[in-house]
């Protein structure tokens, strides 16, 4: 290899190497700039994809490319340029692996978004995505530079099923991951409730967990697989908007007419004057029971999402509360009356 080794090699493969790598940072400059702005277009959005995806790789491709053919142009011996000449082609498949799979993870996150009107996609498919077209990168790589993949595929596969075996539990949560996106019955954003002991909003479906934000801006680490075999209530399914229902109790002396027409009318002006709640949903007042010492009675008003029902239901139990005052409606306490008989 004492031909590799001369100055005037070093330098044409130097030169090669700055030359390529200033050609892939000019087309990456101006080509790729130019379809970015494309993608300001909403007709174009699939563009800004692609571009963002082989941002910062396009060089490096370039900077082998040029190393290639100054190694092509100094004419090595063949036992030289076979070995160049492999070193090269795995370096590209690597890059265009890179590439390719920034820009799959980013076409199916943006799919999947799509599909969700709107949602963030969990990190497990993006992962999961990228892995993928890694391995499959990895194994052609291999295979272009005359490494036999088949006995490394076997391997793998022994090997795998040792692993699976050793981590097990492991395996249930991502599985359970991937069954919960698929399924597509809790994604990030929504609001749930897992076998009434956590509450929270989904940040992330991860490789293993599941993660909530709840009140008091804490986090709960949720395991996957305790998450599928739960009895899981999304308040966001089949809409965000969720029922507020105030409960109390009035005095058996009240008139019942004029209480459901004050309950209405400032429930009327609280929902108005909300931001958190529903405007066009009228509020509905129920009797419900007569209870041992006052008539139980429901108030039933709409708010955006769950968290809002705190607020509202604070300001409907603060205006009903000056109104009963005023208009001396009794708002009765438990009250035990003894009878003795002579």
């Amino acid at each position: 290899m004492s031909d590799f080794l001369t100055i005037n090699n070093f330098l044409i493969l130097a030169f090669g190497a700055i030359a390529g790598y200033i050609l892939g940072y000019t087309f990456e400059r101006f080509v790729l700039g130019y379809f970015s702005q494309l993608g300001q277009l909403k007709t174009w959005h699939i563009q800004t994809i692609i571009t963002s995806a082989w941002q910062g790789i396009l060089p490096w491709i370039g900077l082998a490319t040029g190393i290639y053919l100054a190694a092509e142009y100094i004419e090595f011996s063949a036992h030289v340029s076979a070995v160049f000449g492999k070193l090269v082609t795995m370096i590209w498949v690597l890059l265009l692996t890179w590439g390719m799979a920034r820009m799959a993870a980013g076409l199916i996150a943006d799919w999947m978004m799509k599909a969700r009107g709107g949602t963030k996609t969990s990190s497990t498919i993006i992962v999961t995505t990228q892995i993928l077209v890694f391995t499959v990168g990895i194994l052609v790589a291999l295979q272009t530079v005359g490494v036999a993949i088949t006995p490394i595929i076997t391997a793998l596969g022994v090997g795998g099923l040792a692993v699976a075996l050793a981590v097990r539990p492991v395996l249930e949560d991502i599985f359970a991951g991937l069954q919960l996106l698929l399924s597509n019955t809790v994604k990030p954003g929504d609001f749930i409730e897992i076998s009434e002991q956590y509450k929270g909003r989904v940040i992330d479906i991860s490789w293993r967990t599941t993660t909530l934000d709840s009140f008091g801006n804490n986090q709960q680490i949720i395991p996957n697989s305790y998450l599928v075999k739960s009895v899981v209530t999304n308040y966001d399914r089949p809409v965000r908007t969720t029922s507020v229902r105030c409960m109390f109790s009035i005095s058996y002396q009240s008139n019942l007419d004029k209480v459901e027409r004050i309950i209405i009318d400032e429930a009327t002006k609280v929902v108005k004057q909300s931001e958190v709640a529903v405007q066009d949903y009228e509020p509905i007042v129920r009797f419900k029971n007569f209870a041992d010492y006052g008539i139980e009675v429901q108030l039933i008003v709409k708010a955006k999402e769950y968290s809002d029902q705190f607020l509202l239901s604070h300001e409907l139990y603060k205006a009903l509360h000056k109104r009963f005052k005023k208009e001396k409606i009794e708002i009765p306490y438990p009250i035990t009356e003894v009878k003795l008989k002579k």
